[in-house]
């Protein structure tokens, strides 16, 4: 890519749900979030597996009731415990960004939360529409309350503050990361979780790796990669105060990633073992 060319659109992904200007000039006029055809009645399993099967496009796959799974290429439940979420929920009030399909929220509610709230754009001029959500939302008989908003928007005289806030998968994917954290601050009441890609592990000072193009995973809406440091840095930044890495992938795994993402992405496996993914808590 030339400097004097602009970097092309990403193609759909998760990063673009958080970027404003997709927010404000997206042609489709989009929907309540919950405002999709035939989702009553499906208590009955026949009928909600044949409703799920009818969402063109999944990206969390879970269990819903009666067996039911979504039909999604990520498994969030096998990694819940890299999270340390806490193991009841009651009185909290939650809000988790970058949504998408709802299984964070729709955890949160069965541990317990008082009140989740679900903020995403749900863009579909990305292919990545609320049917999801609202489908295993009316299975789920879920109390969650979908807000269509990007990290950026965050406001608390609007959005409110959260006892605690789930920001899981999406840092990575913000050509602005540390305006995220900013305003990720600004309605966190107690404690943001958060999971990020991270790279750069073999750096002693905070850093964030800068992707050109598509060299993560072949996709372009991945834009940087900080290293544990600079996530716990950035944080505190941004205004939080007890910063903890929590959970980080070692260096077996790494290097078990890095062997697999070279055969199938084809990324250099000298780089990709210095890549992996963090947790951190940032507590007010």
């Amino acid at each position: 890519m030339r400097i004097s060319e602009p970097r092309q659109s990403p193609a759909p992904g998760r990063l673009d749900f958080f970027v404003p200007h997709l927010a404000i000039e997206s042609r489709v006029t989009q929907p309540d979030v919950l405002d999709w055809p035939d989702l009553g009645g499906l208590d009955d399993a026949a009928r909600l597996r044949a409703r799920v099967a009818r969402v063109p496009h999944w990206f969390h796959s879970f269990e819903l009731p009666g067996g039911v799974w979504t039909g999604g290429r990520y498994r969030p439940a096998e990694k819940l415990h890299r999270l340390h979420l806490p193991h009841r929920m009651d009185g909290l009030n939650v809000l988790d960004v970058g949504a998408w399909d709802g299984f964070y929220s729709f955890e949160a509610e069965r541990r317990g939360a008082e009140r989740v709230i679900s903020a995403d754009l749900w863009n579909p001029e990305l292919s990545a529409t609320s049917e999801g959500y609202a489908v295993a939302h009316s299975a789920m008989q879920s109390s969650a309350t979908p807000v269509r908003a990007s990290v950026h928007d965050l406001d608390p005289s609007i959005h409110g503050e959260h006892d605690l806030v789930l920001f899981l998968g999406v840092l990575y994917h913000l050509p602005n990361p540390f305006e995220a954290l900013v305003a990720l601050r600004r309605v966190t009441r107690k404690t943001l979780i958060l999971e990020t890609e991270s790279d750069l592990a073999y750096t002693r000072r905070p850093a964030l790796a800068f992707y050109t193009g598509s060299e993560l995973g072949k996709d372009p809406t991945n834009w940087f990669g900080p290293n544990a440091k600079a996530v716990v840095a950035m944080c505190q930044a941004a205004g939080f105060g007890d910063v903890r890495v929590v959970w980080k992938m070692g260096l077996p795994m790494r290097l078990a990633r890095a062997a697999k993402r070279a055969r199938v992405y084809g990324e250099s496996p000298v780089s990709g073992h210095a890549r992996g993914r963090v947790v951190v808590h940032a507590h007010v």
